[in-house]
């Protein structure tokens, strides 16, 4: 497995990177996301402006799941897994079950996510790697 961005060149560069609309970690609806181990919202490469830099611990999918302290509490165990949960598709406009693949990495979970049934987890999978 290659080594994440986040050891590579550091937290800050990376969400940098992660926030970049134009940069390599954004592709369609796939982009990647990064939570703290705090609930805080670092990198949000769907909607930057809107949850990067915020705490998200209360953030809800379009059911009421809470997606962010589900993912913490899961992350606590399981180093890597997915989550599942309802999502504004940015790319389509309508809401749609999605998947998120996701890496603890030191105080971070970096994460992508993929719609079902139109994506792959493959294709997300090589993002997130």
């Amino acid at each position: 497995m290659p080594l994440s961005p986040c050891k590579k060149v550091g937290p800050e560069k990376s969400f940098a990177a992660f926030n970049d609309p134009k940069g390599p970690f954004i592709d369609g609806a796939y982009y990647v996301f990064v939570v703290g181990l705090d609930g805080f919202m670092h990198a949000d490469g769907g909607a930057p402006t809107s949850l990067a830099g915020k705490n998200a611990m209360s953030l809800r999918d379009a059911a009421g799941k809470p997606i962010i302290a589900d993912l913490l509490f899961q992350a606590k165990d399981k180093p890597t897994g997915t989550i599942d949960y309802r999502w504004l598709n940015r790319v389509s406009h309508r809401l749609e079950n999605k998947i998120s693949l996701y890496r603890k990495v030191d105080n971070y979970i970096v994460c992508v996510g993929y719609y079902t049934p139109r994506a792959s987890k493959e294709e997300a999978q090589d993002l997130l790697d």
